[in-house]
């Protein structure tokens, strides 16, 4: 019975506190607590919401403008790049809503773009981002993280560009509140979203290639036309790359470039109308390779402004010739160099400077001899020959026949322009750009 006794009291004084409950929520709802807490729940929640998709907007909007920027200095301008730009802004803006590049937001920032231009760098249009400072930019407008180590000091010379972009809601820039208007004391304060990003570009730094054969700075210079003479559409789609629906045309025969990795017995003296031959283009038993990360592999780590062993023998490895199967039809990345040394450790610091100045060193030879790798190249690999059997040769997709016969080595195709990956940016020289740079967010 007590049993009884207790439970019946439990539910009667459940009874008496039915209504305690809709009491206290009738009090917090009077006294704002409700609404306030809506308040930070969804309009503080749509804030951040909303400045996450703007910040990805400016992330997507400033890494395509480094790359247009790096590929052509003349197409850098803010009155031509919105209209690139603005699908990457409003890829992720809701139907009522459109992230959207600033539009004259001050006197020296026009479109919402800047970019840091070190010597030698002309943007049409552009201002530079040093002159945006807290003056220039509305106090209203996120600010880009301070620029980081690595574009200050050594790094000051790579060129760099931020976009800051604002939110636009059924026409206006302000996020209206949707609760916290209700608050005791009047509407709530309307929000403006922004968001700022930075990226920057140069020479690929540290990066492993495709494949590990590498040419001179003398070679490219001599094909190029001094880095002027560039086929301006890369493959697309299907193989090979040009010619089909929808692709780019094939190139023209005469643009088609024949590298001879190595000649047999080349004359002495040099031929004259080939200033870059030096023993074939390569140190005595250097055959255009470089030492593999892994025996097995046809692949190479490789830094920029930095000394790398070279590998001897005329013939590609196994795996090189497996690498050049897969890559047949594609754009491959070569490492540049501009001195042969030969030592019998591995070399430091820069090259060495003088008339023979490369090529030296007593004692060393064959194995015992290095490439300083100046920098990288975009090469679309149309045929080659690279040893003496039908696994290690291709016939050029442009002419149908091989690039090269008998004992000689040699790759074809052309000089592109465009991207690479790599982990880090070289600081820029004049001697370390052939086509290829790397595009890293800064900030």
């Amino acid at each position: 019975m007590r049993w009884v006794r207790l439970r019946l009291g439990y539910a009667s004084d459940a009874r008496r506190d039915k209504g305690a409950v809709a009491t206290l929520f009738a009090v917090l709802l009077a006294g704002g607590v409700v609404i306030g807490m809506l308040a930070l729940t969804v309009d503080i929640g749509g804030f951040w919401v909303e400045r996450r998709e703007l910040q990805n907007s400016a992330d997507a909007a400033s890494l395509s403008l480094a790359s247009i920027c790096a590929k052509k200095a003349s197409d850098c301008d803010p009155l031509v790049t919105p209209a690139s730009l603005n699908p990457l802004i409003n890829a992720n803006a809701g139907a009522d809503q459109a992230s959207q590049l600033l539009t004259d937001v001050s006197p020296t920032m026009t479109k919402g773009q800047c970019a840091r231009t070190p010597t030698g760098l002309s943007f049409p249009n552009m201002p530079t981002c040093e002159s945006v400072g807290s003056d220039a930019v509305p106090s209203q407008l996120s600010k880009c993280p301070a620029v980081p180590a690595w574009l200050r000091g050594a790094g000051a010379g790579i060129p760099f560009v931020e976009v800051y972009t604002q939110t636009e809601h059924n026409g206006s820039t302000v996020l209206p509140p949707a609760f916290s208007q209700a608050l005791v004391g009047g509407p709530g304060s309307p929000m403006t979203v922004s968001a700022c990003a930075r990226a920057a570009w140069g020479p690929p730094g540290v990066r492993t290639g495709s494949v590990s054969i590498t040419i001179s700075s003398c070679e490219w210079n001599t094909m190029t036309n001094g880095g002027t003479s560039y086929v301006n559409s890369l493959p697309v789609g299907a193989f090979p790359g040009y010619g089909g629906s929808g692709q780019p045309p094939m190139p023209s025969a005469s643009q088609e470039i024949v590298i001879n990795l190595a000649i047999p017995n080349p004359p002495t003296p040099p031929n004259p109308d080939d200033f870059c031959q030096v023993n074939g283009k390569d140190t005595p038993g250097g055959f255009g390779y470089v030492s593999p990360t892994a025996p097995s592999t046809c692949v190479a780590d490789i830094t920029t402004d930095n000394w790398v062993n070279i590998l001897n023998g005329n013939n590609a490895t196994n795996a090189c010739e497996s690498a050049l199967s897969s890559l047949y039809g594609k754009v491959i990345q070569i490492p540049v160099y501009d001195c042969i040394l030969q030592s019998m450790s591995v070399p430091t610091g820069p090259p060495p400077t003088g008339p023979g100045a490369c090529l030296g060193g007593p004692g060393a030879g064959g194995a015992k001899a290095y490439y300083h790798i100046a920098g990288w190249a975009n090469f679309y690999l149309s045929g080659y020959k690279v040893g003496g059997g039908p696994a290690s040769e291709r016939v050029s997709v442009r002419t149908g026949s091989l690039p090269c016969t008998g004992s000689v080595r040699c790759l074809s195709g052309w000089y592109v322009k465009g991207s690479l990956d790599a982990t880090s940016i070289a600081p820029p020289s004049p001697g370390n750009d052939f086509g290829a740079f790397t595009v890293l967010p800064a900030g």
